[in-house]
């Protein structure tokens, strides 16, 4: 987390502080046999937590800072996870009209719940089988509660934050700008609590769930990858340094894994 700081250490995740910084491309110069990802990163209102209390009062930032904190790591370990085959930019450090530029870009977009699509689903039950014990959990008190009977107007779909691009020239002059042929839109990053009982309330030996909501565009605007990447963490995990060092890591790799199967760096 040191390195983190030293790299992002003089920004500060608002519109305004970005405009006073330049553009990074992480690894040092573009290479012609790999294609450049542009980073979009989530709106600081996307960032939805029911842990801040806990992580606040350890950490002992303000909910600004902690916020800003989490949006640095998280784009720092995306791009360790995509800098192997794509050169990846960054919006920490664009050089001019930062601000004039991710406002156009938030105001180019919408964003819409949608169902998780069914090839993401599948791929995040076969790496979590804690994940599919909750799923299990879930339909057993949804018949519980209907008195043993399933309801079939009640759907146990999982949904997820999805991008559409509204201004259809938004593309094109991000492209001509920084010649990047993927846009990785992240949506939102939350923070939930599972409980599994009252017991666990009590006792505090629950799971917690970090999730990052993301949208991959081509420059033509062609949605090739859309979903959710997960990590799961314990309700005792309330160091900011720990949670984004142990499990962002999962969630940029869970992202990049998602991409690397559909889509290649020379795209």
């Amino acid at each position: 987390m040191k390195a983190i700081s030293l790299l992002f250490g003089m920004v500060i995740f608002n519109l305004s502080i970005f405009s006073q910084s330049g553009t990074m491309q992480f690894n040092g110069g573009a290479s012609a046999d790999k294609a450049a990802v542009l980073l979009i990163p989530f709106e600081p209102f996307m960032y939805i937590s029911e842990i801040d209390k806990q992580l606040i009062k350890e950490s002992k930032l303000s909910a600004k800072e902690m916020k800003n904190e989490f949006a640095k790591a998280l784009d720092f370990h995306l791009y360790q996870a995509f800098n192997e085959r794509y050169n990846v930019l960054s919006f920490y450090f664009f050089d001019d009209e930062i601000e004039q530029d991710l406002t156009h870009i938030f105001r180019s977009r919408k964003l819409n719940y949608e169902v998780l699509p069914a090839e993401e689903k599948s791929n995040l039950e076969e790496k979590s089988a804690a994940f599919k014990g909750k799923l299990k959990k879930s339909f057993k008190k949804e018949e519980a509660d209907f008195g043993g009977q399933i309801v079939t107007n009640r759907v146990a779909e999982e949904r997820f934050m999805n991008a559409e691009i509204t201004n259809k020239t938004l593309l094109d002059s991000l492209y001509n700008k920084h010649q990047a042929k993927l846009y990785l839109f992240i949506n939102q990053l939350e923070f939930r609590n599972i409980y599994g009982d009252f017991t666990t309330m009590q006792t505090g030996e629950y799971d917690r769930e970090a999730k990052v909501h993301y949208t991959l565009f081509t420059k033509e605007g062609i949605i090739i990858a859309k979903g959710i990447s997960k990590s799961k963490f314990p309700s005792r995990e309330n160091k900011i340094d720990d949670i984004t060092t142990k499990y962002f890591p999962i969630l940029a790799t869970g992202i990049y894994e998602q991409i690397n199967t559909i889509t290649t760096p020379n795209n």
